[in-house]
């Protein structure tokens, strides 16, 4: 059985406040709890920062110790810190996990219009790379999660699944 002791969540440049919000739901926090993490940290973005007494809340009741922030120029030591990352749906940051092998749940915003995201999401989840969801689906994704990520895929960086990933871009936008 897996261990995800350090989770990090990202929500990219943005505001996803429905993202944070359920992580910080009691319905995730337990889900968490159960899956032995110890650490959790968001980069909440253009969102509302997250109060002192919500952060000691979290560690007081799930004893989960919560990191915050808005941006920094560059997530990578925050990706390879973590045992699992949650994200939001950018190419970016998709790519930039799967590449480090950190297990992935891709939240898709359904709330965008004409969400290309969540296009990205299922072929890579097609692809068997990652887990995808909303935030109103999360609970479900996270429950189980050591079966789930098992069954993962590596994704292999290089030039052949690079250009797969670009077609897949180029098909979506419609540069064909």
């Amino acid at each position: 059985m897996s261990s995800f002791r350090s989770v990090f969540v990202t929500v990219g440049t943005t505001q996803f406040e429905d993202l944070v919000d359920v992580i910080l739901s009691d319905e995730i926090l337990t889900l968490l709890q159960s899956c032995q993490c110890k650490f959790l940290r968001i980069q909440h973005g253009a969102g509302k920062k997250i109060n002192a007494m919500k952060m000691e809340r979290v560690e007081n009741r799930f004893g989960i110790k919560l990191d915050c922030y808005d941006f920094k120029a560059n997530i990578l030591s925050d990706i390879t810190w973590s045992d699992l990352v949650i994200s939001h749906a950018g190419a970016g940051s998709c790519i930039e996990v799967l590449t480090h092998r950190k297990p992935l749940i891709v939240v898709v915003n359904d709330k965008l219009m004409h969400n290309h995201q969540t296009e990205l999401a299922q072929q890579l989840f097609i692809d068997g790379h990652l887990l995808y969801c909303s935030p109103h689906t999360l609970t479900e994704t996270l429950a189980d999660l050591n079966k789930k990520v098992t069954s993962l895929k590596p994704y292999e960086p290089g030039h052949n699944n690079m250009m797969k990933f670009v077609n897949h871009l180029n098909t979506m936008m419609g540069f064909e």
